[in-house]
């Protein structure tokens, strides 16, 4: 909960936390938050569900389910 971000319409997106404000893709948000050269964007960013952080990845495995069925 030391960084948070927007996501934009076109699924990019505008992160700011202690190290600045940055835009782009969840990955290139995450590692700049992070400081780190690259991330795994699916883990590094949860959301709030019921007062428990899950990782975006739940959304994302939720949707393919959906898709397939």
């Amino acid at each position: 909960r030391r960084v948070a971000a927007r996501v934009r319409a076109d699924g990019t997106l505008i992160g700011a936390g202690p190290r600045g404000e940055h835009r782009g893709s969840i990955h290139q948000v995450g590692a700049a938050m992070a400081g780190l050269p690259a991330c795994n964007g699916w883990t590094f960013w949860h959301y709030e569900d019921g007062g428990d952080l899950r990782p975006i990845d739940v959304l994302r495995e939720r949707i393919r389910s959906e898709a397939a069925a």
